[in-house]
């Protein structure tokens, strides 16, 4: 059997090149590890981790629409006992060779549900707590836009101009003619992450949005209300209003901003460039 010692530097060093904050770096790595540890002698597979880690987070979402705040405390422990998982089904599935388009896929999928699920069942929570009625309405909004639509709504793009081959008229030559300059697109849309603007949009996205979420139940759990102006609010609320607002206002200017700029024909021309360049690659080795 692998010595701890040296399973954990084959752990480390698999994690080098992915991108994380020093919460999961420091702390929560620290967790998966072990777990990671006592995972791989066993017959369980990455994706029946994944699946797990996705039921506890979708179980810790729902505790979040009770009143009482001590259920939400339980959903962001429960959240962060996923977020744990997530990163152990990744570290298992480096270590015994597994790694899938269809693990990620999974693993996405997942993310679709919870997500959502807990960006509105807290403002449900907030409602019953305070009955402030903008909670679920701005917790709806949250939910509905933190979903990259506009990147599905690409895939789809692709999947009827080149699977289905429909709309012959417009295809990827036609868009060629139109958009010569098409592979500007890389500094308009596949942004390199890094720089304040970056930092800030993560903050609003998994698993930074969890972690500001458990740091508002926690608060609120302290300091169960307050008031500004008046205004008899909890700590829950502001995240509500915070996020309620942000995602919303943020993904519509996306939308503004990549149909203003022609983004949406030059991304479909960088994909299938993209895709041709795997393509020639993969028949050369």
């Amino acid at each position: 059997m692998e010595s701890w010692k040296t399973f954990k530097k084959k752990i480390e060093k698999s994690q080098v090149g992915h991108k994380a904050d020093l919460y999961a770096r420091l702390i929560i790595w620290k967790i998966s590890a072990p777990i990671t540890y006592l995972l791989v002698r066993t017959p369980i597979t990455p994706n029946q981790i994944t699946v797990f880690q996705e039921i506890i987070g979708a179980i810790g979402a729902f505790c979040l629409a009770f009143k009482d705040i001590k259920y939400s405390l339980l959903g962001v422990i429960l959240l962060q006992i996923g977020y744990i998982f997530d990163c152990v089904d990744g570290e298992v599935a480096r270590y015994k060779g597994l790694s899938s388009v269809r693990g990620v896929y999974l693993d996405l999928i997942g993310h679709q549900f919870v997500i959502p699920m807990y960006l509105f069942f807290v403002g449900v929570g907030v409602y019953l707590r305070t009955g402030h009625l903008e909670a679920i309405i701005l917790s709806f909004l949250s939910a509905i836009f933190v979903l990259r639509t506009d990147l599905f709504a690409m895939l789809s793009v692709v999947n009827t101009m080149l699977g289905k081959s429909e709309n012959a008229n417009y295809n990827y030559k036609v868009l060629l003619k139109q958009f010569p300059d098409f592979r500007k697109v890389s500094d308009t849309v596949f942004k390199p992450r890094k720089g304040w603007k970056w930092v800030i949009r993560k903050k609003f996205s998994y698993p930074d949005s969890m972690n500001i979420l458990s740091i508002a139940v926690i608060a609120e759990c302290i300091f169960p209300c307050f008031s500004i102006f008046g205004y008899e609010i909890v700590p829950t609320y502001v995240f509500v209003l915070i996020f309620g607002t942000v995602i919303p206002l943020g993904r519509i200017l996306s939308y503004i901003k990549n149909f203003k700029n022609y983004n949406t024909e030059k991304l479909f021309l960088k994909i299938v460039e993209s895709a041709k360049k795997v393509e020639i690659k993969s028949q050369d080795e």
